[in-house]
């Protein structure tokens, strides 16, 4: 039996063999597991369930398979006559997790495309090999249907992965020019998409671009229907990527899922594009996320010997943050979450409705032109954040903005963890937001900006802030339409 149960802070979960079962102390051991999530923590009082007990075996599709006897115990989805002594079913039994396996040796394989296939019923994975690639809060298995590793322009078109164990897509390692479009991945297990990269030495040295490659680079991923993943892992993407460089997400359809619907683990190289998307209903099972979510905890050398890696594009996407459950711990829910130290993005023509954005302590980013609608979520206060929530971070600019709220608008700004907030105090001013040329609408035409105690509008501006902003009652939807 698998007993399965949440991390203390909802941020994925974890799954352990059950040894052992005590009922007089009512107590579990448990075996084997718990890598599913790469931030460990106690259980706490979270809910969990054990699968794979015969005194659970009570509803129609369910099954349990006697190791001892080698018998297959099944309630069957179907009607059955009373006298009934024989009924015939199709039944699968995954066997395998992996169908396709391409890896280069000596180099890289090249030119190699999948098209128009089918992958379906595999294996599941959680209890095989995961792995915490870079230092960003994501343990993932480092396989899929399709894995590839060690290659040059592979392309997966117009393929079909439903129902699969584990991921669908894994490039592993050096994988350049790859393409992965037309594509619908529904049921996943786990993630839809998974690039990863290892570095040599450290794990944080990509300066030598000679040689084998060992990351993946130049990764277009564009007009794919990912949707229903997660099944089994909660820690799970439409699109994870760790160690990559150059990635382009763009044109895709993503919904439905526990977590994040992208999640971009680190700051290596940079040079990412996420344009023209949508992404709806996601982080629908965990805690402190958002649609799109990213981290910078480590410094590398980047691709040529610099210490900075290239801006990353966020533009043109319509975000839609819910309904989403597990919102009792006190945590933000933007549209987009720019998390530990995440810097150099350019976030810009988006539309984002009931989440706003987020920066906790990276530098370098411009939230510009964006319509932010409802920020605080779908009903008055859950909790999801105002327009944008700027935790101390030098160079932060919010630009051109509109953003629609139910009580007062005005950015979020906070300098943790360098003294009081006050933009009077020359000293913590280059790291506070800095904010102009906004627009906020709500009922009242109310602004406040919360930092160093509750200032209007004339205040704010007293101080360089929101200079050239403006605030007024909430316009017609044709008018905000105009905006998007």
């Amino acid at each position: 039996p698998l007993l399965h149960c949440m991390h203390i802070a909802e941020w994925g979960n974890h799954v352990w063999e059950v040894e052992h079962v005590n009922v007089t102390s009512r107590t579990i051991r448990l075996g084997r597991g718990g890598w599913q999530e790469a931030r460990d923590g106690f259980i706490r009082d979270n809910p969990f369930y054990v699968e794979g007990a015969m005194a659970a075996l009570d509803q129609a599709g369910e099954w349990w398979h006697d190791e001892s006897t080698n018998q297959l115990w099944l309630i069957p989805n179907t009607t059955v006559e009373p006298d009934a002594d024989a009924i015939e079913l199709d039944v699968a039994l995954p066997v395998t997790a992996v169908l396709v396996n391409i890896s280069g040796k000596d180099g890289p394989v090249k030119n190699v495309t999948l098209e128009g296939l089918t992958f379906t019923q595999t294996r599941r994975t959680l209890m095989d090999v995961y792995a915490v690639p870079s230092p960003g809060d994501w343990s993932v298995h480092p396989g899929g249907v399709v894995t590839a590793s060690a290659v040059e322009s592979f392309s997966i078109l117009n393929c079909s992965f439903n129902r699969t164990g584990g991921n669908s897509i894994a490039l592993i390692g050096g994988a350049s020019n790859s393409v992965i479009s037309g594509c619908e991945m529904e049921l996943i297990g786990d993630s839809g998409i998974v690039l990863i990269g290892k570095l040599p030495g450290l794990g944080n040295d990509g300066s030598n671009t000679t040689g084998m490659l060992h990351y993946p680079r130049d990764t277009l991923i564009t007009q794919n229907h990912i949707h229903d993943i997660g099944i089994w892992g909660k820690q799970t993407s439409a699109l994870f990527q760790a160690v990559s460089c150059r990635t382009t997400f763009t044109r895709n359809v993503v919904y439905n899922g526990p977590r994040a619907g992208i999640n971009i683990n680190d700051g290596f190289c940079g040079g990412h594009r996420v344009e023209g998307n949508v992404l709806f209903n996601w982080v629908r099972e965990t805690q402190d996320h958002g649609p799109i979510n990213t981290w910078d905890r480590a410094t590398y050398m980047q691709p040529g010997g610099s210490l900075y890696p290239e801006w990353n594009r966020i533009v043109g996407n319509l975000i839609m943050n819910g309904p989403s459950g597990n919102r009792d711990m006190g945590n933000l829910f933007p549209a987009v979450d720019n998390d530990d130290g995440s810097a150099y993005y350019w976030i810009a023509h988006n539309v984002v409705a009931y989440g706003g954005f987020k920066n906790f302590l990276g530098n370098d980013k411009v939230w510009i032109h964006n319509l932010i609608l409802y920020p605080e979520g779908r009903f008055n206060n859950t909790g999801n954040g105002p327009c944008v929530m700027a935790w101390g971070g030098a160079n932060d600019i919010y630009q051109n903005n509109t953003c629609v709220t139910r009580g007062s608008g005005g950015p979020g700004v906070d300098s943790y963890p360098t003294g009081a907030c006050s933009y009077a105090n020359e000293s913590i001013k280059p790291l506070l937001l800095r904010s102009s040329l906004n627009t906020y609408y709500n009922p009242a035409a109310a602004y406040e900006l919360d930092c160093g105690g509750k200032l209007s509008l004339g205040e704010a501006q007293a101080l360089g802030v929101d200079i050239g902003s403006s605030v007024a009652a909430v316009p017609s939807a044709h008018d905000l339409l105009s905006r998007a």
